[in-house]
């Protein structure tokens, strides 16, 4: 590569050389004065020459130096260096060190721009005539914009081509650009088959990222095995970086043959992954494993003992001691379950305090369930004085973990303003998140929220669709809804908007003023109102007519801005 470039110089300069050979040799100086007058930048820098060393023509260094800027504002890299010397001594200009710094700089830009398209030449060429390493160099070039513009398509087109004839580098290349969809579409097969070529030449590259596809399951079922393999090859070629991950790895298919996550439990496999983990230093394995001795040995401590009694109550008695030895050592788990056992006062003294105490232990290690508890607890000043900002604290770091019901209770304070400003968009955010995890709750206030019109369109093919999802899972009050709604859609109420015994058991207090007319299929009698409507302190009381004929009447009382329900009466309803 190295002698072709020189070569090419050597050419130029022999170009050069004819240029002036070919011209009248009975007066260079007005060839030459012609030409640089034209605009030709080599016959500036050379007409620049003859001044500077009085060549033909008396010794004129402002002269030499106006030619020289001449052609060194057209890219001469002769003319800029020249400059800058003149500059850094003062010859024919006033001496300027920045104007030589900025010149000589010029200079050396110029000159690897120009070392850089013969070599681009040369690649262009090899690479043209089928050369695997200039394909993939020239790919990597227009991958980058190194010395050409930046073009996905040239550089794919070149990547193809080296990687069809084994280049690893090249094929590598490509997988990355299917992963990632640049200048293609996206692909994770094409990827997957582009890194494995890659990955079998011993690529470390594209083991670490085969790794990952099989890890995170980009357009393949999961496989940790498969990805532990790929990124073990990595580490071994020196992948440094990719250490952390595989020992994650290592710790998460441990977790899924503890826990059966997708594979029968089985103990002897999830510690041999932890002891992979532990042996590469995770401290998160180191920990996994201690407790899966912790449970084994609680295992065999349990069939011991229930191979001397089936007494309940020393099963209660060893389950309580089993937890809360668990608890001493650390187990964020056995803290939870523990917490809840003083919560409920389930096999010890109901007491809220040490509930929160062990909750807060496993929340700082990051368990959802303690950190969604806590919430709970402020929520709803037990054991502690009521505080809307600390339960939205620990929901917020349980719901950005992804547990359910922390996203349900973000979105229920934002949605009645509870501890922060009333926002209905942020309370569909949380609720779609939760609704996402099949929370039926969630999916039936989202349902209620396009129904009503907060904080979205209303739209009750979206609020039909919510409604089915929490139905499905037995929510009571959704199935109540869909029902009204299938009698409302097209006909009128087939009690004529009257209400019945059954209807009012189904309105629950909370409920908004537009639910209850879905459910008994009509408006209702204002009997009485105080305040302005919209206000939070709204009031109005309506009444309906019980379905059977003299068969009594219901009264209810709704309040707020949403006109949710505070109470319900009904006389002689049947």
């Amino acid at each position: 590569m190295i002698k072709k470039i020189f070569i090419c110089l050597f050419v130029l300069v022999l170009g050069l050389s004819a240029m002036l050979s070919a011209c009248d040799s009975s007066d260079p100086i007005k060839i030459l004065q012609k030409a640089a007058n034209n605009g030709d930048a080599r016959a500036q820098y050379e007409l620049g020459e003859k001044y500077y060393f009085g060549e033909g023509v008396p010794r004129n260094y402002a002269l030499a130096a106006q030619w020289y800027e001449k052609a060194a504002e057209q890219g001469n890299v002769g003319a800029q260096n020249r400059l800058g010397d003149m500059y850094t001594d003062g010859k024919g200009v006033p001496q300027d060190l920045a104007k030589a710094v900025q010149w000589l700089e010029k200079a050396e830009k110029t000159y690897e721009a120009q070392i850089k398209a013969l070599q681009m030449s040369v690649t262009q060429k090899d690479a043209e005539q089928g050369d695997a390493q200039a394909q993939y160099i020239l790919g990597w070039a227009y991958f980058n914009g190194d010395g050409v513009s930046q073009d996905y398509a040239l550089a794919h087109q070149w990547f193809e081509s080296a990687a069809q004839q084994g280049n690893a580098e090249a094929q590598y290349q490509l997988g990355a650009m299917y992963e990632k969809g640049l200048g293609v579409n996206q692909d994770y097969a094409l990827a997957r088959n582009w890194y494995e070529n890659a990955a079998i030449q011993g690529n470390k590259e594209a083991q670490a990222d085969l790794g990952g596809i099989y890890y995170w399951g980009r357009g393949i079922p999961q496989d940790y095995a498969l990805a532990i393999q790929w990124w073990e090859k990595a580490v071994a070629k020196g992948l440094i970086h990719v250490k952390d991950t595989l020992n994650s790895a290592y710790c998460s298919l441990g977790e899924n043959y503890e826990y059966g996550y997708g594979v029968e439990k089985d103990f002897a496999l999830a510690r041999q992954w932890y002891e992979k983990g532990a042996a590469s230093g995770d401290s998160r394995a180191r920990r996994a494993l201690a407790i899966l001795d912790e449970k084994e040995r609680y295992k065999a401590e349990e069939a011991q003992w229930r191979a001397e009694t089936d007494s309940k109550k020393n099963q209660e008695a060893l389950q309580l001691a089993r937890i809360q030895r668990a608890a001493e050592q650390g187990d964020a788990g056995a803290q939870v379950d523990l917490g809840l056992m003083y919560y409920n006062g389930q096999g010890v003294k109901q007491d809220y305090t040490l509930a929160i105490q062990l909750w807060e232990k496993a929340a700082a290690q990051w368990n959802t369930q303690a950190q969604f508890n806590l919430g709970v607890m402020y929520a709803r000043g037990k054991g502690v004085n009521q505080d809307y900002a600390l339960a939205r604290q620990w929901w917020e770091k349980a719901a950005e973990q992804g547990h359910a019901r922390s996203q349900y209770g973000l979105g229920t304070m934002y949605y009645r303003g509870r501890g922060v400003e009333q926002d209905y968009a942020l309370a569909r955010q949380w609720y779609e998140k939760a609704a996402q995890q099949d929370d039926a709750e969630a999916q039936y206030k989202l349902g209620d929220m396009y129904a009503e019109g907060e904080g979205v369109e209303q739209n009750f093919v979206l609020a039909r669709q919510w409604y089915k999802k929490a139905a499905i899972q037995g929510n009571k009050n959704a199935k109540d809804i869909l029902a009204a709604m299938e009698k409302d859609d097209g006909s009128s109420n087939e009690n004529g908007g009257k209400i019945t015994m059954k209807q009012f058991n189904q309105i629950e207090n909370g409920m908004t003023y537009n639910k209850v007319k879905i459910i008994i299929g009509s408006d209702g009698t204002v009997v009485s109102e105080t305040g302005k409507k919209g206000d939070e302190y709204y009031m109005v009381v309506r009444k309906w007519e019980g379905a059977e004929s003299g068969a009594g009447n219901a009264m209810f009382m709704f309040q707020g801005k949403n006109l949710e329900l505070m109470t319900k009466v009904q006389f002689g309803l049947q």
